[in-house]
């Protein structure tokens, strides 16, 4: 689903109905109805897996391992969480089960609301020249503060190489390529290679 779809449209599907899910099993008052709620996060949770997936996508490799340690910390640390809530604020299990769900909820909003397409899976999907895709790096950069921009009619080289090679079915050897060099990529365009904002 993640590779026919993209990583936001699949995120999109997963996220508001996993927030259902969970919302029935922290506000459900029997068990059937947290059974229920149980069951669908079971099911919903494959958002857990695609985030790395969709946040390994937006870092440089250099930052890999720092971003799936971030998020395997983050994701492993409600435990950890739960015994300083209750060792020192208070024992109560139905207002930490809230205080995450809200928590959780307000992230959603956020992603949402600011998280744009996996740019290496719409060039991926859509060819080396994707407006959609540098359209994404545009607003990347912009929401970083950089005030340089790639061209729209840029072509990204080795993307579009490798994608020629396998003729758009990357196999093992030509992923592992595009992934050790998407860094090194050069732009075709006219003008220079980014152009800074006015």
């Amino acid at each position: 689903m993640p590779g026919t779809l993209g990583r936001r449209t699949t995120m999109c599907f997963l996220i508001p109905n996993y927030v259902i899910a969970a919302a029935f099993s922290i506000f459900g008052r029997t068990i059937l109805w947290k059974s229920i709620g149980f069951f669908f996060m079971g099911i919903f949770h494959l958002k857990i897996s695609l985030s790395y997936t969709y946040a390994l996508e937006f870092v440089p490799n250099a930052w890999k391992s720092t971003m799936t340690t971030l998020i395997t910390a983050f994701d492993s640390g409600s435990p950890l969480f739960a015994c300083i809530f209750f060792k020192f604020f208070r024992p109560d299990e139905e207002l930490l089960l809230k205080i995450h769900f809200w928590f959780g909820f307000a992230g959603c909003i956020v992603f949402l609301i600011f998280i744009p397409e996996s740019p290496r899976w719409l060039f991926l999907s859509k060819g080396a020249n994707s407006a959609e895709a540098i359209n994404v790096l545009n607003y990347i950069a912009w929401f970083n503060g950089s005030s340089m921009i790639i061209p729209q009619d840029a072509t990204f080289d080795i993307i579009g190489q490798v994608l020629e090679e396998s003729n758009a079915s990357l196999n093992m050897t030509s992923l592992s390529r595009l992934t050790n060099t998407v860094n090194q990529t050069n732009f075709r365009g006219k003008g220079s290679i980014f152009k800074e904002i006015r």
